[in-house]
């Protein structure tokens, strides 16, 4: 048998184990750079673990937000999302033979450009960013995103002054936008974060953000 053969015959095999372990969620795959969770694929019965030996052992750990995937990979795509049970997660990895690896995420993000106020002010060739002039370039986006480390103090080191945290942002790959350091992520719940870094590969956009003060 052919190695298409034997993963038409994986798939509808991880299809028959999440009948029974399973709980009813649908499926989306973006096609657009925005409202990421419009476009149905399916909905189908899926579980997942935080083990690709699907024992069920144990609970998930505080700050992984790994999980594989146990549901018919018939129709599956790296940067497919499904959602139920509370829960949403994006396929990150599908390879052939293996389970999905798919990531939980725990907040929705819309990405913007910076602009520039041009309003003429003491010079007339002053420009400033302002909420106003951003561009958006994508939204409603699930991703994870999670501290990385606690980040560098203030240089002018008052008394007050905490450390200002280091954030990491991992989502899929957006159709049409190029994830780059400078544009802003905005949560919705009055958060908004700058990307320092950004690696495209073939899992996706993993960023480093921190916290926008401008």
């Amino acid at each position: 048998m052919d190695a298409a053969g034997i993963q038409t015959k994986v798939a509808r095999g991880y299809g028959i184990a999440a009948r029974f372990l399973g709980s009813t969620y649908t499926q989306y795959r973006p096609t657009g750079p925005n409202a990421a969770l419009t476009n149905v694929v399916q909905t189908l019965n899926a579980a997942f673990d935080t083990t690709a030996g699907f024992k069920f052992a144990g609970p998930a750990l505080w700050g992984k937000p790994t999980r594989f995937g146990l549901f018919d990979t018939t129709n599956v795509q790296v940067g497919d999302y499904f959602v139920g049970q509370a829960q949403t997660l994006f396929v990150s990895a599908f390879q052939l033979y293996e389970p999905p690896e798919l990531v939980l995420c725990n907040a929705v993000m819309s990405i913007s450009s910076p602009g520039e106020d041009t309003l003429p002010g003491l010079s007339n060739t002053y420009a400033g960013r302002t909420n106003a002039t951003d561009q958006v370039l994508a939204t409603g986006w699930p991703v994870s995103i999670l501290i990385k480390q606690k980040g560098d103090m203030d240089p002018v080191k008052l008394p007050a002054d905490v450390r200002s945290a280091s954030f990491e942002v991992l989502m899929p790959i957006i159709p049409g936008v190029a994830i780059t350091p400078s544009l802003r992520l905005n949560d919705g719940q009055g958060n908004t974060y700058v990307v320092n870094a950004a690696e495209q590969t073939s899992f996706g956009n993993r960023l480093l953000a921190s916290f926008s003060t401008t």
